[in-house]
């Protein structure tokens, strides 16, 4: 499909996750790098170590409800996240630990009000937040799932960033810290629509003007709106020296900055996957996945390829010569490594 930097494809490969003999739901919802033992795959109930090498998964788990009743029964997964060790698998109402060696697992229900909103990684343990629009809760869980803190947040989360030993969570406005002791500061909001533009920054969206924020506020550049004026953006990445933010439309619009000026690209590439279904190679290709195969964009020259057939899914994982974009198509089991 599409070999980025020079690379070439691998596989297609067969994943043997119980539910994807069911073709109206797809296969592999999320992935995951796990160091030099490969990827951790995320099927709607189950979990898997798949190691492209062999282009088979060494372990598949089901992550299971333990207070259902008469016996534990599989449960939808809603987000995995792999540190270097372990996996944890988060629920509505409870985490799973696996060990990536082996798949061998612990299983823990919280109690705090409310549902899964967001998680991420802090060193080796999980933060995970839950809640609803009466009360909201993050807590700091170790690898045997026991609780380091506990803290209460002024809002709904919407997604959990980690820098340092401090964690940031965010609402739809607005985004608050916590330090490595469970400690909540004071919130800061955001004027406008905003996208995550890399791990220690988000673009925020007026009429006016594109502003890159460090999480905790800073503004780091400023860019007026182009021609073509939106509120909107859907992705956006950040190199350190050059901007390149998307908004989901047909034909689809990107635009991109550098320095005080940006440029815009109207790029037809048909009907999408999903609003965030879009990888940013550099500051010039974006790699995306639409319904009629995966898309390669070029915006310095303008072009637009397209490589497979049917609704693809894409995500990215790695950095440098080690960046793999890995692709699932929802018509079929397998998935491609490139």
């Amino acid at each position: 499909m599409v070999p980025l930097g020079g690379g070439r494809r691998t596989g297609p490969f067969r994943v043997p996750l119980p539910e994807s003999s069911d073709s109206r739901s797809l296969p592999v919802f999320d992935l995951q790098p796990a160091g030099d033992d490969g990827v951790v795959l995320r099927g709607r109930s189950h979990v898997a170590l798949f190691d492209p090498r062999r282009g088979e998964a060494r372990w598949t788990e089901p992550v299971v409800d333990p207070r259902a009743e008469p016996r534990p029964r599989s449960t939808d997964v809603r987000a995995v996240h792999v540190g270097e060790e372990h996996a944890f698998a988060v629920t509505d109402q409870s985490v799973a630990v696996f060990r990536l060696r082996d798949g061998r697992s612990r299983r823990r229900t919280l109690t705090a009000a409310g549902s899964h909103r967001a998680a991420a990684l802090l060193g080796r343990d999980l933060v995970w937040c839950r809640g609803d629009s009466g009360a909201s809760t993050c807590v700091r869980l170790d690898r045997r799932l026991r609780t380091r803190w506990e803290t209460r947040v002024p809002f709904v989360p919407r997604h959990v960033r980690v820098v340092g030993s401090d964690t940031y969570v965010f609402g739809s406005s607005a985004v608050v810290a916590i330090d490595g002791r469970g400690r909540l500061g004071e919130p800061v909001a955001f004027e406008g629509r905003w996208v995550f533009a890399d791990a220690a920054h988000v673009l925020v969206a007026t009429r006016e003007t594109l502003t890159l924020r460090r999480f905790d506020g800073e503004i780091r550049a400023r860019w007026a709106q182009p021609r073509t004026v939106y509120t909107t953006v859907d992705v956006a990445a950040w190199d350190g020296t050059r901007l390149i933010a998307v908004r989901r439309d047909e034909p689809l619009r990107l635009t991109r900055c550098e320095a005080d000026a940006c440029e815009t690209w109207d790029a037809p590439v048909g009907e999408l996957m999903r609003s965030d279904d879009f990888v940013v190679v550099d500051g010039e290709t974006l790699v995306v996945g639409s319904r009629e195969g995966v898309r390669l964009l070029d915006f310095e020259r303008r072009t637009v390829q397209q490589h497979g057939r049917g609704p693809t899914f894409v995500w990215a994982f790695g950095e440098g010569a080690r960046r793999h974009v890995l692709s699932s198509s929802a018509d079929s089991d397998a998935v491609c490594l490139f």
